[in-house]
């Protein structure tokens, strides 16, 4: 047997496959982690407060989401939970809900394990 007769014997035995199944079902799969995970962060410990506490504790959520570092530690934060809300000397705000509060946020994964602890005082949010 010459070369060529090896070649086109080796050819018909190996069997071409196709990676468009995997392909599709790759593209599904990034949609919903695109699409569902980011929405289903829940702003828990709100439901006890009340007036101006709750006010600035959703001012707060909403500061902490807009400010998680990166887009993968966006996608893994289920839930960014209200841990207190106090009085506090923190007069400067972008968002007057905030204006004389310290709200304390912690941020938790898909898993229910905590990530992350914030501190909302005034503009500034510090993570511990």
């Amino acid at each position: 047997m010459d070369a060529r007769q090896v070649a086109n014997s080796l050819r018909r035995r190996t069997k071409r496959r196709s990676y468009g199944a995997y392909l599709v079902v790759g593209i599904f799969l990034a949609a919903i982690l695109a699409f569902v995970l980011p929405t289903v962060v829940v702003d828990d410990g709100l439901q006890e407060l009340r007036g101006r506490d709750r006010a600035a504790g959703a001012a707060a959520v909403r500061y902490a989401r807009i400010a998680l570092d990166n887009p993968f530690e966006k996608a893994l934060t289920m839930q960014i939970h209200v841990d207190a809300v106090e009085r506090a000397h923190c007069n400067w705000s972008p968002e007057p809900p905030l204006r004389g509060y310290r709200v304390k946020l912690s941020t938790h994964t898909l898993f229910g394990l905590r990530a992350k602890r914030m501190t909302v005082c005034g503009g500034g949010l510090t993570a511990e």
